[in-house]
């Protein structure tokens, strides 16, 4: 009885799925289309494609509201939003012909990879629809109950399954020739990348002992990443070109390998998002290798009358460099992140450092310079945030280890100024009633961040630990407490300590 009751079940299950079988080939299409990108990140997702649409067109003052909400999970809320929006299409399309789910898979697929504004290469978007229509076709067939008449179930069954196997065949060919190009490419973006004038990193062996303090130099799969996309350009280097457009004399082309050519420079600069909280994580110190954006302006000859350069990315993403910055060597063109390629996550193939401002100023993708008479704004400006966007004077506690001394506490962390250095640090161990000053690791570099620590001599009890720092020019770090918007987080890091 019990096994009876068993395949009863079962079956229920499977009548159930029948039942349902529109929402379960939706379902599979979308599996078989996200398992293909995880196998080559370059493939396009439809429901990531639609999202990144929505992203474009939303208002201003709508995007701003979600991220004042909930910080930077609104975009993958969104993405997810949308795959269960597309689960719920499978309600209304009803339980149509196998044939026609697959065809719709297809072409709903194509056309939502097509609305992407992260560029989609037509064959590869051509192949992730062809996969997720057959995926829909393959479920929907094999939940499709067979007629009452027929005479030899199995065998009508099967025959469903050796067409799924051929199809499926000829997708695994289609997709090769996409997917091994796709891929080598990848690995071809790893490659090493060496600077004319390399950074020195000094050493300081008594803060090489700290544990838990951040580390002199981020590694790249640990440095943080925030943009606009839910799924991000993956770009072919080898037929990438950054144009050098607008009000100049002599526009300019440039391929990856013509500025690899160039006289290039490594720095050890830090970022840091304008959405950080105090305290927070959104910060990295990294060593690029690239060649100062003047270089490229100067030689394109940018009229006498020229304001602005406007940074164009391949995701649509824009940003503004004042003209007279644009001429220094502040501003950055990188090719190279810690000694190799940078990750596509991180821009590749090359992307823009603007030290001293927030990060949505350093355009990654970046595929055109465009020099302008007029003034404009940037992205996020356009949605209400900082027009200038300089990075505040920061500090942050990352570690309050105890010693084998009785009582006595390393507190350590780091503090940054943007393109301004550091020149103090001072920790409080009573809410700011009284300050002690912290000892300094030698400068990393005048864009890096500054690495501190010092020791505590701390009672029984509870202990409010803040920090603060001083900037080149002898300026206090803000002490009043501000949200990121519009003009990136202030205050000082406090954590309570109790011994």
């Amino acid at each position: 009885m019990a096994i009876d009751n068993v395949g009863m079940g079962r079956a229920r299950i499977f009548a159930a799925i029948q039942a349902r079988r529109d929402v379960a080939a939706v379902a599979a299409a979308l599996f078989a289309q996200w398992l293909l990108r995880r196998i080559v990140p370059a493939m396009p997702f439809a429901p990531y494609s639609v999202a990144n649409r929505i992203v474009r067109i939303t208002p201003g003052g709508i995007a701003t509201t979600g991220i004042d909400e909930v910080g930077h999970l609104a975009l993958p809320i969104l993405g997810a939003a949308v795959v269960v929006a597309t689960l719920a299409l499978g309600l209304a399309v009803g339980r149509r012909n196998p044939a026609l789910l697959g065809a719709a898979a297809v072409a709903l697929s194509f056309l939502a990879t097509r609305l992407d504004p992260v560029p989609q290469d037509v064959r590869d978007s051509l192949v992730a629809s062809l996969v997720a229509g057959a995926a829909a076709w393959l479920v929907a067939a094999l939940l499709t109950p067979l007629p009452q008449s027929t005479a030899a179930p199995f065998d009508a069954r099967r025959r469903q399954l050796v067409t799924s196997g051929l199809l499926g065949i000829g997708l695994v060919a289609v997709f090769g020739v996409s997917g091994i190009r796709r891929m080598a490419r990848q690995v071809i973006a790893a490659s090493v990348v060496r600077a004319d004038r390399p950074v020195a990193v000094p050493t300081d062996a008594s803060f090489a002992e700290v544990p838990g303090l951040s580390p002199q130099v981020t590694p790249s799969d640990k440095h943080y990443e925030i943009d606009i996309n839910i799924a991000d350009p993956v770009v072919d280097a080898g037929s990438w070109k950054l144009k050098i457009s607008g009000a100049v004399g002599a526009p300019r082309s440039y391929k990856l390998d013509d500025l690899r050519a160039m006289a290039t420079t490594e720095r050890l600069q830090l970022m840091s998002c304008i959405s950080n909280e105090v305290g927070g994580d959104l910060v990295s110190c990294s060593r690029w290798t690239g060649v100062p954006l003047a270089d490229l302006i100067r030689a394109a000859n940018p009229s006498g009358d020229a304001k602005m350069v406007v940074a164009h990315a391949i995701d649509g993403y824009t940003e503004t460099i004042p003209i007279d910055i644009a001429m220094t060597d502040l501003v950055f063109v990188a090719f190279g992140m810690n000694g190799v390629t940078i990750p596509d996550a991180h821009g590749s193939p090359i992307r823009l450092l603007f030290p001293g401002r927030y990060g949505m100023r350093s355009v990654k993708w970046l595929k055109e310079l465009s020099v302008s008479k007029t003034e404009s704004e940037g992205y996020w400006e356009e949605r209400g945030w900082d027009k200038v966007a300089t990075m505040r004077t920061s500090s942050r506690i990352d570690v309050l280890s105890k010693t084998p001394a009785a009582g006595h506490f390393i507190a350590a962390g780091i503090a940054w100024a943007g393109d301004r250095r550091i020149s103090a640090v001072d920790i409080s161990t009573d809410d700011g009633a009284s300050w002690t000053r912290a000892q300094l690791e030698g400068e990393l570099g005048p864009l890096a961040w500054q690495r501190w620590q010092t020791t505590l001599d701390l009672p029984s009890g509870t202990h409010i630990l803040s920090v603060r720092a001083t900037d080149g020019a002898g300026t206090l770090q803000d002490d009043a407490q501000r949200p990121p918007h519009p003009s990136g987080s202030s205050g000082y890091h406090r954590v309570s300590v109790s011994v």
